[in-house]
């Protein structure tokens, strides 16, 4: 493919989803600045790999997997090199004007207290990928899915709860 019609459609495809980049990057950093660092690193990713992507998935997987594994990479590596745990109070970043915001920002605040296998998989459920999708982007089976995402919603009630 001509570099100039690939640009246009990597960008296409980005401006499609820039969404599900920007809520795995928000769920994963910590604040403003580690999550535009989370986002950078996403996007650079991305654009490299972009020219080996071969549509035998959705573009909105792809990019799943991707983010996701972008996302897992960077906390491990802060981890290492921090040797402490990643705090789980961010900022909030969900200052919509909608009457439902702070049940949003609730939900949100759940999600970051999960582990971060629970957390995309939430994520992805959210989105409405189905079960196939997201047992594809975390390498297990649409069973698996289902029984891990059974467990996560019972695990974000007692959290609720508390």
């Amino acid at each position: 493919m001509e570099k100039e019609s690939l640009e246009i459609e990597f960008e296409k495809h980005i401006t499609q989803h820039q969404g599900l980049i920007l809520k795995i990057s928000h769920a994963f950093a910590n604040g403003r600045y580690e999550t535009r660092d989370l986002y950078q690193d996403i996007m650079l990713n991305l654009w490299r790999g972009y020219h080996t992507f071969n549509h035998q998935c959705n573009v909105s997987t792809w990019i799943y997997k991707v983010a996701f594994n972008t996302a897992i990479s960077t906390i491990r590596k802060q981890q290492k090199d921090d040797h402490q745990p990643i705090s789980k109070e961010m900022e909030n970043l969900f200052q919509a004007e909608e009457s439902n915001s702070e049940q949003i920002a609730e939900l949100y605040d759940l999600i970051r207290g999960l582990d971060k296998i629970d957390r995309a998989l939430v994520l992805m459920w959210l989105d409405n990928l189905s079960y196939q999708e997201i047992g594809e982007i975390l390498g297990i089976s649409k069973t698996n899915v289902a029984t891990k995402l059974s467990r996560v919603k019972t695990k974000l009630i007692e959290m609720s709860n508390q």
